[in-house]
């Protein structure tokens, strides 16, 4: 796992990632480097299989909140209807999304 502080995030990102590293949650995730321009957004991907991925933003969403796209294999489309966007998340509602998306 990298460095949050090292990544070109804004800084709830940045705190996310702290709270979920502190938590145990990001061992088997991996922080997407494509996306390295866009400071409001970043992709995790499971390190076993990087097709079950989430995609954690902070714009247009309220003050300490998050929104999260999640991603699954094959584009399910049942999972992305039920599950596929989440807005205005606390950071523990975030943690608890990204724990059970990830299986962690």
């Amino acid at each position: 796992m990298m460095n949050p502080w090292k990544l070109n995030k804004v800084a709830p990102l940045r705190a996310a990632l702290i709270a979920l590293q502190s938590m145990g949650s990001l061992d088997e995730l991996v922080i997407d480097q494509l996306d390295q321009n866009n400071t409001q957004a970043l992709w995790l991907s499971h390190r076993q299989y990087p097709a079950l991925n989430a995609y954690l933003f902070t714009y247009g969403q309220l003050q300490d909140r998050y929104g999260l796209q999640l991603g699954y294999p094959n584009n399910d489309a049942a999972l992305q209807a039920a599950y596929g966007v989440l807005e205005n998340l606390t950071l523990e509602r975030l943690a608890e999304h990204l724990q059970m998306h990830f299986a962690l």
